[in-house]
């Protein structure tokens, strides 16, 4: 008698079976593509170019989940957007001081 008052008052869980569900992979390496457009149009054009393909091949080592290739091209991409944006900006403001210290000169020129 003490087995059927036993069983009568053990609680059976439910069990319930899961499947995992495939977890997206988030790449780990920036790809600097919207960088490596703006730096080949607004600073230095050739380094902006190689910036640009290095950035598509970073996106494709990630596609192909090539962490290793992913990993070097993305850096060669980063340090190709910093060469061309820092040259741009020299190149701007070297263009500006010429643009006006020659007008300043053609200026005084035609005071005369």
């Amino acid at each position: 008698m003490e087995s059927d008052t036993k069983n009568s008052y053990e609680h059976a869980s439910p069990v319930i079976n899961v499947q995992p569900e495939p977890v997206a992979r988030l790449p780990q390496h920036k790809d600097y593509l919207i960088w490596s457009i703006c730096s080949m149009i607004c600073c230095f054009f050739p380094i902006g170019i190689a910036a640009l393909i290095f950035s598509v091949k970073t996106r494709d080592a990630i596609y192909l989940q090539n962490d290793t290739v992913a990993a070097k091209h993305s850096r060669t991409t980063y340090q190709l957007n910093i060469a061309s944006s820092v040259i741009g900006i020299v190149m701007y403001i070297v263009v500006f001081i010429l643009y006006f210290v020659i007008g300043m000169q053609i200026y005084h020129k035609g005071m005369q």
